[in-house]
């Protein structure tokens, strides 16, 4: 017995059958996660090794050409090339397609970490950084406040704002820009230090060895042991310009305030933010790479409301600059109304030609039912509602139509010779089944071997050409 016709002799067999699927493809849908990109994985990774005051040359000659032939024992490694700039130094790393990343990655942070003895003392350990599309912040924010000053602006989004923001499920990095951070600066007169025969690291010395804080030992009696610990730590810049440095020969003390002048500051700026014509400071915010970009979207907004009226005191603001989910929503919404013309227009069409309202029914229920079946498979092999998913499936919704439409067609046109509508159903299907499977089949021939195109955008390719296979096979079923 053919499909056909256990669905014909059987129809509640089929209804339950489509109505699990369309349960299953309800459920696959709300599970799917909202991303702008599928998840690409470039076969390349960077390491960052900063070298405070090193000129490009020295860089080059310390750390970058170390650092080059000690990650070229990176497995899958095809490409190293090195940039020496001044204080840093970015060593890219290739791979070979297929190489696996994870792994590469792992064994370039071993690599770096164990060259880190040849380095020179002053640099920085180096950084392996993977590049990841995902990771991209997904909101950006302008923040400011009208009743606190620059700096206080800073300590609040430093210690309560931002982690508000990483408490938010989803949210995976928070970071800010252009925020104006205390500095206490402590500005030596060259002249001031000839005068009294001193060098600026003996200044520099004598303020980190009076500004500490370290245990002390431990006072133990009978019942009780209690802790010491030796707190010296500046409270105010008075206090650093009253530090003596050394005692003259003629017994006067010499202090830091007499060759230097102390500044409570702000540190430079790198950014430039505005919010409604005033200063501001940028806040972004990433997400988890396993996170719905529109979920942990809406949650940061409720947040940033919560946020508004609990420091309203403070006269915080924020104002949405970026909004990485509006494109993703609004090619969802993109599909939904492709697909609701698409069930308009071919129901007019349907009662055009074929008039039977009758008909133009099915053909209502078999486009969604298609749609809705392909969720399935999307959630089966673990791909996103991303711009390059959401496409396949607006351009899938004139061949979903198509199956239906020629199967329909030479049913009815069975039913004009007078036969039952049983036994049209039957005699169509037969007639014109294989050459309906045969143009399903042209084009799954055309779209799946792009699944398995090599190369960096393969993510991509993959993602479009699978999803236009399902839902060609699920139109095939709905139509039979």
């Amino acid at each position: 017995m053919s499909l056909a016709e256990l669905s014909i002799k059987r129809p509640t067999f089929v209804v339950v059958i489509f109505t699990v699927l369309a349960l299953l493809g309800a459920i696959s849908y709300n599970s799917l996660r909202y991303e702008l990109m599928p998840n690409i994985d470039f076969p390349i990774f960077i390491t960052v090794t900063v070298y405070p005051g090193a000129n490009p040359s020295e860089v080059e000659n310390s750390v970058t050409k170390i650092l080059e032939e000690t990650l070229s024992g990176v497995p899958g490694a095809v490409n190293i090339r090195g940039i020496s700039r001044e204080n840093v130094s970015i060593i890219i790393t290739e791979l070979k397609a297929g190489a696996d990343m994870e792994a590469a990655v792992n064994e370039g942070t071993r690599l770096a970490n164990s060259a880190r003895m040849r380095l020179p003392d002053d640099a920085y350990d180096p950084s392996v950084i993977k590049i990841n599309f995902n990771a991209m912040p997904i909101l950006n924010y302008a923040v400011r406040a009208d009743n606190i000053s620059a700096t206080d602006l800073h300590d609040l989004l430093t210690y309560r704002i931002l982690p508000e923001f990483a408490s938010v499920p989803g949210v995976g990095e928070v970071s800010t820009m252009a925020s104006s951070q205390r500095e206490v600066q402590v500005n030596v007169d060259p002249a001031k230090l000839m005068s009294q025969n001193l060098s600026l690291l003996q200044v520099v010395n004598t303020v980190v060895t009076n500004n500490l804080n370290f245990p002390a030992g431990n006072i133990r009696t009978d019942s009780l042991t209690s802790t010491i610990r030796l707190s010296a730590k500046y409270e105010n810049i008075e206090d650093i310009a009253n530090t003596v440095i050394k005692r003259n020969a003629d017994g006067s003390l010499l202090k830091v305030g007499d060759v230097a002048e102390v500044v409570d500051a702000t540190k430079d700026v790198t950014g430039f933010y505005r919010l409604d014509g005033q200063p501001a400071v940028g806040i972004y915010i990433s997400k988890q790479d396993d996170a719905n970009t529109v979920e942990v979207s809406r949650l940061t907004k409720e947040k940033v409301k919560m946020l508004e009226e609990r420091y309203k005191e403070q006269g915080l603001k924020f104002g949405l600059a970026m909004d990485g989910s509006v494109i993703i929503q609004n090619a969802a919404n993109a599909v939904i109304f492709d697909l609701s013309l698409a069930v308009i227009f071919v129901t007019i069409l349907m009662l055009l030609f074929l008039h039977s309202f009758r008909n133009s029914v099915i053909v209502m229920i078999a486009v969604p039912l298609s749609i809705i079946t392909t969720f399935i498979g999307l959630a089966v092999m673990d791909f996103t509602l991303n711009i390059i998913t959401l496409l396949a499936l607006c351009l899938m919704i004139g061949n979903l139509v198509d199956d239906a439409i020629v199967v329909l067609e030479n049913i009815y046109r069975h039913m004009e010779m007078g036969k039952s509508p049983m036994q049209a159903s039957v005699d169509g299907i037969k007639e014109i089944g294989l050459s309906v499977i045969s143009l399903t089949l042209t084009l799954l021939v055309v779209f799946l071997p792009v699944a398995i195109a090599p190369g960096m955008l393969r993510p991509v390719f993959q993602a479009f050409a699978l999803t236009m296979s399902v839902s060609l096979l699920i139109s095939l079923l709905v139509a039979f």
